[in-house]
C-alpha cells in the first residue's frame, strides 16, 4: 500500500511583486500512491505566511494518480 502526495513547482516562484498588488501561481497536487487519499488540511507555514493566500481545492479525496489544481496569492 502506498501513499503519498506531491505538491509541484519547487521552489514556487512569484517574480518581482510590489507592494500591495497580487500575484497568482497554481500548483498541481498529486496523489503519487495508489491508494485514496484524504487530505484533511492545506496550510501554508513560515515568518512571511501571511502574505500568502490559498485558493480553495476542488476536491479533498484523490485517487491515486489523480491530480487537482491549488491556486496560491502573494500580496507582500
Amino acid at each position: 500500500r502506498t501513499i503519498s502526495l506531491v505538491a509541484e513547482s519547487n521552489p514556487l516562484s512569484f517574480g518581482a511583486v510590489g507592494v500591495n498588488q497580487v500575484s497568482r501561481r497554481t500548483v498541481m497536487i498529486t496523489n503519487t500512491g495508489n491508494k485514496l487519499l484524504t487530505v484533511s488540511s492545506v496550510s501554508i507555514e513560515g515568518v512571511d505566511k501571511t502574505s500568502y493566500t490559498l485558493g480553495t481545492m476542488s476536491r479533498m479525496r484523490l485517487d491515486g494518480g489523480m491530480s487537482i489544481p491549488l491556486e496560491i496569492s502573494f500580496k507582500p
